[in-house]
């Protein structure tokens, strides 16, 4: 994860092939080889990778890393937005967040009452819709700073967020077998804390990539006298820090350049929210086709019971043969009635 996380933020600052983002990108992979080959030899894993086995864990894993990395990365992103996007300050940016925030605390009571009409997976699958429309309207919004429709997709993306909340842990602990519910909590966490930390990383990355050309553009078209300084500008602005971008412009024109910024922090951030959306519609519909209840025994059943035989092999833990010539003692005095009962013993031990 780290090594990932180094090539990301170092390869939009430095360029994709520099040194620093393929040291990081060739580090994360190496180490993710090496987890999975000593998790694969430990005859009592941190990890069990039989789990990934059952397609409903795999949907629920799914659910959990997606609506991390678009639905709750957004309370990290929107408040940057708020600020850079349309120049509020900190506070009132905070304020305006609380549309986000009521609907992420109101809606898991419902998701709770939809739970009793709803399968797990019908809940997993309308939540991660509804943070897709919820990006897709908040985009709109930013595309134009449209505070209604800014207001409304806020709403709408805390609103599949609150209905994921309590749903996501409850399904990837509902399909494993009881005594690995430790090992399925563990993983939950490490999906929903991994999916915010790289979706917040890859969105910044889209958002600064996208920014930046759309800056160099604007700056070199409206403010010809200071086209050199456009690459400096874009790059302060795509950190956040429009104040200082401004000021390099202000011999020529601090208004017109502070307009550029907040506009050029909005295609940005336009073009992190569609992706977003694009992962949560995506995950929708493999949750969906993933979690599916199986006819008959359940996944989970299927695959531990052929996990368990294959550890056992051809050896049972108790040989039939000895139970079925061990003679059952009892009493000859027995009235029939009980004896009748003693063969049937013998006959159940037998099966």
């Amino acid at each position: 994860m780290f090594g990932l996380t180094w090539g990301l933020i170092h390869g939009q600052a430095q360029g994709w092939l520099s040194n620093s983002a393929l040291a990081g990108f060739a580090g994360g992979f190496a180490a993710f080889i090496g987890f999975l080959a000593a998790e694969t030899n430990q005859a009592r894993p941190m990890l069990d990778l039989a789990l990934f086995r059952l397609p409903r864990f795999i949907g629920a894993v799914l659910a959990m890393f997606a609506y991390a990395a678009s639905a709750q990365v957004m309370a990290q992103l929107l408040p940057l937005y708020l600020q850079n996007g349309l120049g509020l300050p900190p506070l009132d940016a905070g304020l305006a967040m609380l549309p986000f925030a009521i609907a992420m605390l109101i809606l898991p009571q419902i998701g709770e009452w939809l739970g009793r009409y709803l399968a797990s997976h019908q809940i997993l699958a309308l939540g991660l819709s509804v943070v897709c429309l919820g990006n897709l309207v908040t985009a709109w919004g930013a595309s134009g700073s449209w505070w209604p429709l800014l207001i409304l997709g806020m709403i709408i993306l805390g609103s599949g967020g609150g209905l994921l909340n309590g749903d996501t842990q409850k399904a990837i602990m509902g399909v494993v077998p009881r005594e690995r519910a430790g090992m399925a909590s563990g993983i939950s966490t490490t999906s929903r804390f991994s999916g915010i930390l790289l979706g917040f990383v890859v969105l910044s990355t889209i958002m600064a990539i996208v920014a930046r050309a759309a800056l160099t553009t604007r700056i070199c078209a409206s403010i010809a006298s200071r086209c050199e300084a456009a690459t400096e500008f874009a790059g302060l602005v795509a950190a956040g820090d429009v104040p200082k971008a401004v000021a390099l412009m202000s011999p020529a024109s601090p208004t017109i350049a502070n307009e550029i910024a907040h506009h050029g922090y909005a295609t940005g951030l336009v073009a992190a929210l569609l992706a977003a959306a694009a992962v949560a519609g995506l995950s929708a519909i493999v949750v969906a086709i993933q979690m599916r209840p199986a006819r008959g025994r359940s996944s989970s059943q299927n695959a531990f019971a052929v996990e368990d035989e294959g550890r056992s092999g051809s050896k049972p833990i108790v040989s039939a043969g000895p139970i079925r010539a061990a003679p059952l003692v009892f009493d000859a005095a027995q009235t029939p009635n009980a004896a009748a009962g003693g063969t049937e013993s013998e006959e159940s031990c037998s099966a």
